[in-house]
């Protein structure tokens, strides 16, 4: 299966391996990529330990479950790495119907040798109606109607 950060890898070898503990990112991008598709696959306790401890107080698996689970995440866009600690992106979700994105320039830090997700700078982004036979905005190829609406 191909991974859900939209790296064009197979899930096992691309964010899985990070998911289920077996190595850490090396990066932030790859940090945020991995984080990207623990939202997509509703992995919570990923989501948590993700974050700088300071930050961790702030969240609960509970709130970050609900969350992954009121929408559906469709596509990753990575912008920009415009320095070695943040990650510029857009994460498409569908939420009744209408395709939003989460637009975030993220910060990143270092805690015990391992990159963790400290915040972010939202940018506004307007949510966009999809009719049944418009393009996918996952990029399959297919109609809407017969891919995310199903």
């Amino acid at each position: 299966m191909k991974c859900n950060c939209c790296s064009n890898k197979n899930y096992d070898i691309c964010c899985g391996r990070f998911h289920r503990r077996e190595d850490i990112p090396d990066t932030p991008e790859q940090l945020m990529r991995s984080r990207y598709a623990a939202y997509a696959l509703g992995l919570a306790d990923y989501i948590l330990d993700t974050y700088t401890a300071k930050e961790q107080e702030n969240h609960s698996i509970k709130d970050i479950s609900e969350f992954a689970n009121s929408c559906q995440f469709v596509r990753l866009e990575i912008i920009s790495c415009p320095t070695s600690d943040q990650v510029e992106f857009k994460a498409y979700y569908l939420l009744d119907g209408k395709l939003g994105a989460l637009h975030e320039r993220s910060n990143f830090v270092q805690e015990d040798g391992r990159w963790k997700y400290r915040d972010g700078e939202l940018f506004p982004h307007a949510e966009v109606k999809i009719a049944r036979n418009d393009p996918c905005p996952c990029e399959s190829g297919k109609k809407y109607k017969q891919c995310h609406l199903k």
